[in-house]
């Protein structure tokens, strides 16, 4: 017993000096709300994809900036974003880019009557799902109104979809993402278990309200500030 109490003892100062060293030099983010919790350093990747549309494929550019939350001593984690930018490349039409934050943008459209594109964008995180409202279901929906990108509603015709972006984003993807791994990731995404199913379909159930509790008091939605509701 003495000899497993002075073991844990001294892996926890080593975490912590080892943590104050990282946070004094800025070479990584510091502990997470959980006391055994880290965020690895920042990761970027970026890529290319082409959208399946009803009324024919667009080219979209991608990028992620991304830390990886990990239990002290483990090598899997969990994916946490902290921006993710879009853009649409469509003819000579300039598209604004629009950046959903910690959100994974799922499903790309164009409204039918006023051309305008809509974007459904998700989340597997209790944290990022309490910060922005709660929505039920739970996905955010963004719309391009006059050259500006609004928070919108879903539309109720986009519910049940599959996505038509690319969600599976890997805690080891640096750099670019090669053309056929993104086309290999999409043609399998929407049936691989090992991502969760709040990203793998725009549901019309709120798949994160039993895990995730409720937050104390309203906060809104705190990490989509720059956009006006529509």
């Amino acid at each position: 017993m003495y000899i497993e109490k002075l073991a844990q003892e001294l892996l926890a100062e080593m975490k912590a000096r080892l943590t104050g060293l990282l946070v004094v030099f800025g070479l990584a983010p510091v502990l997470a709300g959980c006391g055994s919790d880290f965020l690895s350093l920042v990761h970027h990747v970026h890529w290319t994809e082409p959208v399946e549309l009803p009324g024919g494929d667009v080219e979209v550019s991608r990028e992620s900036t991304f830390s990886v939350s990990r239990a002290f001593g483990e090598k899997t984690g969990m994916l946490i974003q902290t921006s993710s930018r879009l853009s649409i490349s469509a003819g000579e039409t300039a598209i604004p880019a629009i950046d959903v934050g910690p959100l994974f943008p799922m499903l790309l459209r164009q409204d039918e009557s006023t051309r305008e594109w809509i974007l459904v964008a998700g989340t597997n995180d209790c944290n990022t799902w309490l910060r922005n409202g709660e929505p039920k279901p739970a996905c955010w929906g963004f719309r391009l109104h006059d050259s500006e990108w609004f928070r919108a509603d879903i539309p109720q015709a986009l519910m049940g979809l599959k996505p038509n972006l690319l969600v599976d984003i890997r805690t080891d993807d640096r750099g670019k993402l090669g053309r056929r791994e993104v086309e290999r990731r999409k043609t399998s995404q929407s049936n691989d278990q090992s991502i969760p199913n709040a990203l793998r379909e725009v549901m019309a159930y709120d798949p994160l309200k039993k895990n995730c509790g409720h937050a104390t008091g309203s906060i809104g939605e705190m990490d989509l500030k720059q956009f006006r509701k529509l």
